[in-house]
């Protein structure tokens, strides 16, 4: 039955309404006028008297979503920020631009003409994210300059951005999710009760909101979009039952967004799109639905499914997150840390002893009961030591590429020792239009496998079942295996597969054992990099190609090959013309890094072995690196001595043992 009523509702909704600034009856026409709150709008309708009911409309909305208490002064307050929005100063996607006069064209994007092109900056303008900076700057000071400027840009909106028959880049669904669900209402509730806020303003903010709820209704994505579009939907329905068909909407936007959820989120927990960002968006917003849901008391609209997806999709976050309390970034993401995200998280899962352990920093609840772990259809393999802040962390990459956003990234390794990242991945910086940012998506700006000068390439996948690797964790050893078998290049040419073999001997060997086996009987050229955000690098004993980072504070970075013979070693920092050993971070500015190469040419396999080390102390801890055949010695200062040897057969194991010490 909901399913008949959903489609039957959405050929009714087909029908848009027109919303005019001077005429409200299509406003009129969608409330519920027995709802007892709205009786004095509804006598004074009645009565013909339209002025008065509309007057009576206004306040009530007002009453409904403004915040009308006293205004605090606060005396230290930053103007600062709120006045370069009053001057008309706004940085959509990290982008400053002063418009002329302080009037924002809502549809200009300097980035047309002065480059990079970056379509975030539309996008992002048409969020009005500043207006909660104007929001802030009001309810501190009272200065009516702040809640004037988002009056004068809430009409001139209104009137230059016009709703469209369908999507475009001033009426993405993502922004209308977006307004809904955040920018809007925090900016009313703050703003307005200011004298400056007229009846006009205050009907024209709730029309446009429900026009949007419509044009969600009839255009709605999938992926992270959908659950920001239905989180916006479902807010503004549940924060304004005074709409006859409030209820039916709150009932759409839960039933789109649950049957969504299975749709995206795999069995491990983790989203379709393999990007830890996107994965907090979906799950963030998700879960914004339900506190909504408990705030205005209708909790019996969320399914138990649902419910429980999103309990295992912040469990899932969990296996990932970094001694700092972020998260890698992997695919497209961002920093964000979890600690205040969690701590929402309680109010729907009291419960939840794993949630509770990280929003209290530790000090309640449980940690996870296990250390190493894989989220197997994801891709994602977490080595780590423990659970302290000063604990190491790698993660091997072992996945597909997702649903979006991604990245030819397969077999990458990102390393954490503490807060350090020492080898990164810089989540591909910001969406412009630039070598920089088709550079950081590519496989040169990770830490894996370039065959004669091409890297990989994959088309979009999301797994159908677990990923095929090899995974086994211990308190002493971690042991993790992949292939990447694909494409490399512009053709997708399969020339070669790349097996990557790690063993982690806690808590500071890491063991790297690259096979590159051709599929013809030609000579290749494959070149290993590895990415670290370290610029000062030497070696790590005198006369070996092995490097180590000298920094001032924090962690370092021992990477060194073991098997040098036939081998090439380079090394590139800050080289912005190819681009090559940068980050590029998400507010589009880029920062020096390095990228170490390891070079093998010919014909048949390719072996390359390497030690990887997160080290404190500011002197080298490794004094000897000794080749033999096959095998290699690593020599330390503490007297202990390591030996590796390669495998015997092409599928077997590295093999380790303590010569002295261990």
């Amino acid at each position: 039955p909901l399913m008949r009523w959903m489609f039957s509702w959405l050929a009714a909704a087909a029908v848009v309404l027109s919303l005019s600034a001077a005429d409200h009856q299509a406003l009129l026409n969608a409330l519920n006028f027995a709802d007892p709150s709205l009786a004095e709008v509804a006598a004074a309708y009645q009565k013909g008297d339209r002025k008065r009911a509309e007057h009576l409309l206004a306040e009530h909305f007002r009453r409904r979503g403004a915040d009308l208490s006293p205004i605090t002064v606060q005396k230290d307050f930053d103007r600062g920020p709120a006045d370069k929005v009053v001057a008309g100063t706004v940085s959509p996607a990290h982008i400053s631009y002063t418009f002329p006069d302080g009037k924002i064209d809502w549809k200009f994007n300097p980035t047309k003409a002065s480059g990079p092109y970056n379509p975030e900056f539309t996008w992002q303008l048409n969020r009005m994210p500043f207006w909660a900076t104007l929001g802030e700057a009001y309810r501190a000071t009272g200065d009516e300059r702040y809640a004037q400027t988002f009056v004068d840009q809430l009409r001139s909106w209104c009137q230059e951005v016009k709703c469209p028959s369908a999507p475009n880049e001033f009426w993405r669904t993502l922004e209308c999710g977006s307004r809904l669900k955040q920018f809007w209402p925090e900016a009313f509730r703050a703003m307005g009760g200011a004298p400056c806020v007229t009846d006009e303003d205050v009907l024209a903010y709730i029309e446009r909101s429900y026009e949007q709820c419509r044009f969600l209704i009839r255009h709605h994505g999938t992926g992270n979009w959908l659950t920001m579009e239905m989180n916006g939907l479902f807010r503004f329905m549940a924060t304004y039952p005074e709409f006859k068909e409030s209820e039916k909407i709150r009932r759409f936007a839960v039933a789109v967004l649950a049957a969504e959820f299975k749709k995206q989120f795999l069995p491990d927990g983790f989203q379709c799109e393999l990007t830890t960002m996107y994965h907090n968006v979906a799950v963030g917003n998700s879960l914004e639905v339900v506190r909504t849901a408990q705030q205005c008391g209708c909790m019996e609209l969320i399914p138990k499914d649902l419910l429980d997806g999103i309990e295992k999709g912040y469990e899932a976050l969990v296996v990932l997150r970094t001694p700092g309390d972020g998260i890698p970034l992997t695919n497209d993401s961002g920093p964000l840390t979890l600690k205040e995200r969690y701590e929402r998280l309680l109010e729907v899962y009291p419960e939840n002893t794993l949630f509770r352990w990280i929003a209290t920093g530790g000090k309640e609840g449980q940690p996870p009961a296990y250390t190493s772990a894989i989220l197997p259809w994801a891709g994602y393999i977490a080595m780590r030591t423990g659970w302290e802040k000063s604990d190491h962390l790698l993660v091997f990459d072992v996945g597909m590429t997702g649903a979006a956003h991604i990245h030819q990234d397969k077999l990458n390794i990102i390393l954490f020792a503490g807060r350090d990242e020492l080898l990164f991945d810089d989540g591909g910086g910001s969406y412009e239009r630039s070598k920089f940012r088709d550079h950081s998506t590519s496989a040169f700006a990770h830490s894996t496998c370039i065959v004669d000068g091409m890297g990989q390439q994959r088309e979009k996948g999301v797994p159908r079942a677990p990923v095929p690797c090899k995974f086994e964790t211990t308190p002493e050893v971690d042991f993790a295996e992949a292939s990447y078998t694909e494409g490399f290049g512009p053709q997708m040419k399969r020339i070669a597969i790349h097996t990557r073999q790690i063993t982690y001997l806690k808590p500071d060997i890491i063991l790297i054992l690259d096979r590159l086996v051709p599929r013809d009987g030609q000579k290749h050229d494959y070149e290993l990099l590895f990415q670290t955000r370290k610029t000062d690098l030497q070696p790590v004993v005198a006369g070996h190609p092995g490097l180590k980072s000298l920094s001032q504070r924090g962690s370092d970075l021992i990477l060194a090959p073991l098997l040098t013979k036939g081998l090439k070693v380079g090394k590139v920092s800050d080289d912005r013309e190819t681009p090559a050993g940068v980050y590029f971070m998400k507010n589009g500015k880029v920062r020096p890094a390095t990228t170490i190469k390891h070079l093998r040419s010919g014909k048949g396999p390719q072996t390359f072995l390497t030690l990887v080390m997160p080290v404190k102390q500011r002197t080298c801890p490794v004094t000897a690196l000794e080749e033999s055949g096959d095998s290699a010695v690593i020599r330390f200062e503490d007297g202990r001595a390591l030996r590796v040897t390669l495998p015997e057969t092409a599928g077997g194991r590295l093999q380790t043992e303590w010569i002295e010490g261990k």
